[in-house]
């Protein structure tokens, strides 16, 4: 696997991490019922775009097949399961808690 394309696919991977921690955080404190249903979710997805590097390093799958998942990623969690929670936040009188004097 080039180079450039492997530091891309684990920096998205870091990124993936901090941003599903931060988005379980929200979910956290507005109570969102289906929060570990959801971690799983992020779990299974971190662990599948990991799989799919490995897969690129020992050229067990190409660059391709590692775009569908991508793709597949984005348009499938964002749209169906990351709406649910966007739903969740419009109709919670928390949906945006105060940080003040939390720390």
């Amino acid at each position: 696997m080039p180079v450039k394309l492997n530091r891309i696919l684990n920096e998205l991977s870091l990124y993936a991490r901090f941003h599903f921690y931060s988005e379980e955080n929200v979910m956290a404190d507005s109570g969102y019922p289906d929060l570990e249903a959801h971690r799983l979710l992020h779990y299974t997805l971190i662990e599948m775009l990991n799989n799919k590097i490995l897969g690129l390093q020992i050229c067990a799958i190409d660059a391709g097949q590692v775009e569908r998942f991508l793709i597949d990623w984005f348009v499938q969690h964002v749209t169906q399961e990351d709406s649910k929670i966007g739903r969740h936040l419009g109709q919670s009188p928390t949906s945006i808690p105060s940080r003040t004097g939390e720390l």
